[in-house]
């Protein structure tokens, strides 16, 4: 049996004010940062105190976990040029400022 245009067969709909499965979610997320933060907060200090301690292949472990929350990856980037498209004035440019650079 198909609907038609613009009825479903839930004829009470939604309650006002429910929430979907994505703001459930995003709530969820956002409580479990909140509880990561907390616990961060409480035991950086341990850790700081503790880190001369720890072996260098531990200390190690411990700065590559943290390093993508400080510095984030680079990604691959493309550029494309069209260089029949250019004018002479722009490749000349261009190729200025390559041997600029390769003389530096």
């Amino acid at each position: 049996m198909a609907f038609k245009k613009g009825q479903s067969g839930n004829s009470t709909g939604r309650p006002k004010g429910a929430k979907n499965k994505t703001e459930k979610v995003l709530k969820i997320d956002e409580e479990l940062r909140d509880k990561i933060g907390s616990f961060i907060n409480e035991k950086i200090v341990l850790l700081f105190k503790k880190f001369p301690k720890l072996s260098a292949d531990n200390q190690r472990k411990i700065i590559e976990g943290l390093l993508p929350y400080y510095l984030p990856k680079l990604q691959a980037i493309s550029n494309t040029f069209n260089f029949e498209d250019m004018t002479d004035e722009q490749l000349d440019l261009i190729i200025d400022k390559i041997k600029k650079t390769a003389a530096q």
